[in-house]
């Protein structure tokens, strides 16, 4: 309250009295968040009438909290409730949308998974009231990566399925098999103990290289002290038995550091518990006003408006295409993820060398794939012609099967991206730039070239480098180390589990099959998993460097052998090729 211009108001908002005491008629901005939506409404149509009898100049807006997404799912099919005009600007939000967003913005789910080895991303939400409910639909409409299967969401609740189908019956496109996969477990974690055999089901049907099948666990439960007890309890039964080890992320209204390892405090998966959702991040004066996640949609609206020779602002835009542009913007990361971009804080940060059309075709692709996605999700059906209040599109079908007029708009679209973007005013700080990995594989005996590895970095100076090694030796340490002095991204493929750490590391990847414990490997098993590592690098690696021939490697690399399914790193059902570029040093 440091602020004389801001005013606390704890009332009733149906009372005009309230709004006309506090002289609302007269302020910039009035925010109803009261938890009760209808009152919230009713308040705004009670302003509405204030500045119609007491008329300004200048525009007002109300921000408006819809606590329910059904309602606003409704308000969005019919926004005269909450409609805009010269005196009154009305905008909505939805604290559980807005954590469900910036979850995603924030941690990259999709680079998590394909790190991991697996096909798609997997994710357990325990808990299905509203703050879930969100999180499925974003889950939903923004995880189309690269060869990536459709995403897997599988809800944990003491009634998930009798809930999981009124959901569906108001999402009825969630069955579509083009836009996710469902499934609903019956458990109440609050009450129930997750045994072995229960984490099993978590990992059960996934295809990843190493039957780590889990990509992330999400806490949505309803009170904090729920959320962090159940999410510890968990924590320790996946490490006492090494299944659906996943980083967890807890929402909570409070931050609570003491009880959490945020994913930049760890290098392992299997000790992630990040909390999200703070109230101090969600519902802040540049979330709700300055709508700080809207950046980039309002960037994608503007593109579209020069693109057509369109000029409605952002702000006369109804809900339903601020959601559209909102699902465009959202996806960007993960498209540029999937031409290996190395993505800054700031997305809409190009460099020059940023080029969309180096693989146009698989980013429209990506593109009608989310737009599927977001149109089935609000209610539209495949018909032959198109009926916008009927919702029946002729395009609701997948990318090969639309007419090429229609492939080639999407394609248009990449390329005005590109155009729009790469025209932007120069800006401070980190850019969008390729991202290049590159690994060292040698032996005990191998010398380590330090000045060819810093000839190396500068050749790549452009570029946003990642090292990788397993560690499995005194020179690859030594590698290790020139990342670390470098300030370089540093990811370590773990043959098993030991106890040497590696704070300094981005990533640690664990290689070892899910379930299996590394004190009862063999030696067979070891070697094997030693395998596993050198593997990995040889399929990953943009550039791999050897300081010796060894044959079975160079072959493997090089595509003259084809590599053994049960040591890939890439599951079968995953359309890879194998990077080429091999550098022998001695």
């Amino acid at each position: 309250m440091q602020n004389n211009n801001i005013s606390l108001l704890i009332a009733d908002p149906t009372d005009k009295t309230t709004l006309l005491q506090a002289a609302a008629h007269q302020t910039e901005r009035v925010i109803f968040a009261n938890k009760n939506n209808l009152l919230n409404i009713q308040g705004v149509n009670n302003l509405r009438q204030i500045l119609q009898q007491q008329p300004t100049t200048t525009t007002k807006y109300a921000h408006i909290q819809i606590d329910d997404p059904n309602l606003i799912e409704s308000l969005k099919e019919d926004p005269q409730f909450l409609k805009s005009d010269q005196s009154l600007k009305v905008i909505t939000f939805n604290r559980h949308r807005l954590t469900a967003r910036r979850l995603l913005l924030s941690y990259p789910l999709y680079q998590y998974a394909d790190m991991r080895g697996q096909d798609r991303i997997r994710v357990a939400i325990f808990g299905f009231a509203n703050k879930a409910q969100q999180m499925l639909l974003q889950l939903a409409s923004s995880s189309y990566y690269r060869d990536f299967k459709v995403p897997e969401i599988i809800i944990i609740d003491p009634q998930a399925k009798q809930r999981g189908q009124q959901f569906i019956n108001r999402y009825p496109g969630l069955q579509d098999p083009e836009i996710c996969k469902l499934n609903f477990i019956d458990f109440n974690i609050k009450t129930q103990t997750p045994d072995a055999e229960f984490l099993q089901t978590l990992e059960n049907q996934g295809n990843s290289a190493y039957g780590q099948n889990l990509t992330a666990i999400l806490f949505c439960l309803e009170q904090d002290k729920k959320n962090i007890n159940a999410s510890l309890r968990l924590r320790i039964k996946t490490q006492q038995t090494r299944i659906a080890l996943a980083p967890i992320f807890v929402e909570m209204t409070q931050d609570l550091p003491a009880l959490s390892i945020p994913v930049e405090k760890t290098p392992y998966f299997e000790q992630v518990v990040q909390h999200f959702g703070q109230l101090e991040q969600t519902c802040s004066w540049q979330e709700i006003v300055e709508a700080s996640s809207d950046k980039l949609a309002k960037f994608i609206h503007k593109a579209y408006n020069s693109r057509y020779g369109k000029g409605t602002k952002w702000q006369d835009l109804t809900e339903t295409y601020r959601d559209a542009n909102r699902g465009a913007a959202d996806h960007i990361t993960v498209k540029l993820a999937s031409l290996a971009y190395w993505i800054p804080e700031d997305p809409s940060n190009w460099s020059q060398t940023v080029d969309l059309t180096e693989n146009q075709e698989l980013l429209a692709k990506l593109e009608h794939k989310r737009w599927y996605a977001e149109r089935r999700l609000n209610g539209w059906q495949y018909g032959t012609t198109r009926d916008d209040n009927r919702k029946i599109h002729p395009c609701l079908v997948p990318y090969e099967q639309l007419p090429e007029d229609e492939k080639q708009k999407d394609r248009t679209n990449i390329q005005d991206l590109q155009n729009f973007f790469s025209s932007q005013q120069p800006k401070q700080g980190e850019k969008v730039r390729k991202a290049i990995t590159i690994a060292l594989l040698a032996t005990k005996e191998s010398q380590l070239n330090k000045e060819f590895i810093k000839q190396l970095l500068t050749k790549h100076n452009d570029y946003h480098i990642t090292f990788m090694t397993a560690l499995q030796n005194p020179l690859e340490q030594e590698f290790a180390k020139i990342a670390i002095e470098e300030k370089l991204k540093l990811i370590i493929p773990r043959p098993y589990p030991n106890e040497q750490k590696y704070p300094e590391a981005d990533w640690i990847i664990d290689l070892l099959p899910a379930g299996k414990q590394p004190t009862s490997l063999t030696t067979e098993e070891r070697e094997i998993q030693h395998q596993r590592a050198i593997i990995y690098q040889l399929e990953r690696a943009d550039i791999v460097i050897m300081a010796e021939e060894n044959q079975q490697w160079i072959k493997w690399r090089q595509g003259e052998e084809t590599i053994p399914t049960e040591l890939s790193s890439i599951p079968s059902s995953l359309n890879r090729t194998i990077p080429s570029e091999l550098i022998m040093v001695h």
